[in-house]
């Protein structure tokens, strides 16, 4: 392995920035907490799926499960702990395995070195979704095999999707950064980073590792890669010009209703694709592009990176969105991410202010959201060669007031449907507090309307509690899949997007 820094484990505390800026690069992720509860062993039993060994040294270890989920786990002697949001939770391995989330990392602690298994079947998913929290984020690795981290993708709120070296960007100016370009591995008494701008990263089978997110956003695993895999072998020009038409030439490009093609994170919209075959795409040139790299994705996984400059725009066909951010008592607010669905953002200054330019005339939704408060969306229209000024208001998460004085929120499930041998619409969504089983919140489709997703809202939520998500999906043939998730409720409004089982 190339030299790498070498960063001393904290000795607890923060690895939080309140607010989050992307003017300022994180420090060391928190340290593990001094203690944790203890948990009765339990015996082993018969091997269902597939049995995952781990010899633990003394102290504490930060792990893995190369599962599509935990259905049994013997031989831990202490409870879990995983990161979410600002502090920790604990999770029982041993009485409650479906609560162990297979795409986050684990403390695991023991007094001597001990042996200890978990059981669960294979991950077979084509697309599995890490769902990351502004803030530092144990991820962990969810396959039997080595995950290439430039085979992953990042989708931010908007919808705006970018290879992860381009999300993880080192550009700290407002509205640039998506994820911290650093992995901290664990190694000896220190974190050992690695590059995710780099060609060769890997999340590894059974190891944990810290991500930092600046805003909230899922990251697209892609465990399963499509067959074939997309290429792009040539464009017909690399030199991209507003109302021309480009053609891609490759294999494995998949067809418009699985694929996506983005210059530098931003997606060319639908009405500008002329046609799409598995080894041809036509498509006309947006305005507002930046150069960068042409990629291809097929169900969210990229293809080959192309190179593009931006010639000249032949006609001024964007516009601009300027806006004040605010609290619902007048103050401004600065650190609050602004994003276009077009995959224009920004953020807001230490007045409050904002401004994107370059962004497609036409109808976009714009979401806002700062830590503590409440994500706010709405619909503006941008007018080729105008300014579009809003204001934004943002009210703070804490208060309400359920049973016993507790804060309530809503939190929205959204279930995007899956192309697999057949579209796989989500027929049912079920919420549930975590060990609490009397408020349920479910909704069932039976059939497929062609909605862009299905959502669920579970109105007087209580924040701070975990809540266990179930989303069924269902093809015309009957055949049906179906994954259960934990989520956090941290904040009113949190939305949690699922892609695939």
């Amino acid at each position: 392995m190339a030299e790498i820094p070498q960063i001393p484990l904290p000795d607890g505390g923060g690895g939080v920035i309140d607010p989050l800026s992307p003017a300022v690069a994180p420090g060391p992720p928190a340290a593990p907490p001094p203690m944790t509860r203890q948990t009765r062993e339990a015996s082993p039993e018969e091997v269902l799926g597939r049995q995952v060994n781990y010899n633990l040294p003394a102290g504490w270890s930060l792990i893995s499960f190369p599962l599509e989920s935990v259905t049994s786990a013997f031989g831990f002697t202490y409870q879990l702990c995983t990161y979410e949001g600002t502090g920790y939770v604990y999770v029982d391995p041993v009485n409650n395995p479906g609560s162990l989330d297979t795409t986050r990392a684990y403390w695991a602690y023991a007094d001597q070195p001990i042996a200890v298994s978990v059981q669960g079947p294979d991950n077979t998913g084509s697309v599995t979704t890490a769902h990351l929290q502004a803030g530092w984020n144990l991820l962990g690795c969810p396959s039997v095999n080595n995950l290439a981290t430039r085979s992953m993708t990042v989708t931010r709120q908007a919808g705006s999707t970018r290879v992860l070296e381009e999300a993880a960007t080192d550009d700290l100016t407002a509205g640039a950064a998506w994820i911290y370009r650093y992995l901290y591995f664990r190694q000896g008494d220190n974190y050992a980073l690695q590059d995710l701008m780099g060609p060769a990263v890997v999340l590894q089978p059974q190891v944990g590792c810290w991500i930092f997110a600046w805003t909230e956003a899922e990251l697209n695993m892609n465990v399963v890669p499509p067959n074939p895999l997309p290429n792009i072998t040539s464009l017909s020009t690399t030199v991209l010009t507003a109302g021309n038409a480009i053609e891609v030439v490759g294999t494995g490009l998949g067809d418009a209703a699985t694929g996506v093609v983005s210059v530098r994170g931003v997606a060319i919209p639908n009405d500008n694709i002329l046609s799409w075959a598995p080894n041809r795409i036509r498509f006309t040139v947006p305005a507002g592009l930046s150069a960068g790299n042409l990629v291809v994705m097929v169900n969210r996984y990229p293809s080959n990176r192309m190179p593009v400059t931006v010639g000249n725009a032949g006609y001024g066909s964007t516009g601009s969105l300027t806006g004040l951010v605010r609290n619902t008592s007048g103050v401004p607010l600065s650190g609050a991410q602004v994003m276009i669905d077009s995959g224009h953002n920004a953020v807001s200054d230490a007045n409050g202010e904002f401004r994107i330019d370059g962004i497609p005339a036409g109808d976009h939704l714009v979401y806002v959201t700062l830590i503590g408060h409440q994500t706010a969306v709405g619909q503006v229209t941008i007018m080729a060669g105008t300014t579009r000024s809003v204001l934004v208001e943002l009210a703070p998460t804490a208060g309400g007031g359920g049973d016993g004085g507790e804060a309530t929120g809503k939190l929205i499930v959204r279930g995007y449907p899956y192309y697999g041998d057949t579209r796989y619409w989500v027929s049912r969504i079920e919420i549930f507090e975590q060990g609490n089983y009397s408020e349920r919140w479910s909704n069932s489709w039976y059939s497929d309307t062609g909605n862009a997703y299905n959502q669920l809202t579970a109105g007087g939520a209580i924040l701070g509690r975990t809540y266990n998500i179930k989303v069924t999906w269902r093809n015309e043939a009957g055949q049906e899949h179906s994954n259960t998730w934990s989520r956090k409720l941290e904040r009113d409004g949190q939305t949690e997007s699922f892609y695939g089982w």
